[in-house]
């Protein structure tokens, strides 16, 4: 799982999970959602913008389903939302370009052995 800000700059990482792992599950089990939901325990919330795969809370806005829009502030939330995600594409992109061994699949039978590779730690800012 990555987290990067507006700035195209990676604020989270880690890569304590095998490949088949749910998104969800991921972000659930990380330390990163204790702190957020820390952070709106003391009224100070930040949020995260994430996909469908993501469900949706008061620290992570997911869009809205296209069959569930009823009024024009449903759409244009959804539209500054696509907007906002364009920058993580861009910094996904970035990566893979200064990374190409991310283009490809990780040729690993053991999970430790794919950490080993990745790097088995995680790092916020």
């Amino acid at each position: 799982m990555v987290v990067c800000d507006h700035l195209k700059r990676i604020r989270y990482f880690t890569s304590r999970h095998c490949g088949s792992a749910h998104d969800s599950r991921i972000f659930n089990e990380s330390h990163l959602r204790a702190k957020l939901e820390s952070e709106v325990e003391e009224n100070s919330p930040r949020v995260i913008l994430a996909d469908e795969g993501y469900g949706c809370s008061r620290i992570l806005l997911t869009p809205l389903r296209s069959d569930r829009i009823t009024d024009q502030h449903q759409k244009d939330y959804n539209s500054a939302h696509k907007r906002a995600r364009v920058t993580v594409e861009h910094c996904f992109g970035i990566l893979k370009k200064r990374f190409p061994a991310l283009l490809y699949q990780l040729r690993s039978r053991k999970l430790e052995n794919a950490q080993a590779i990745i790097g088995n730690w995680s790092f916020e800012y």
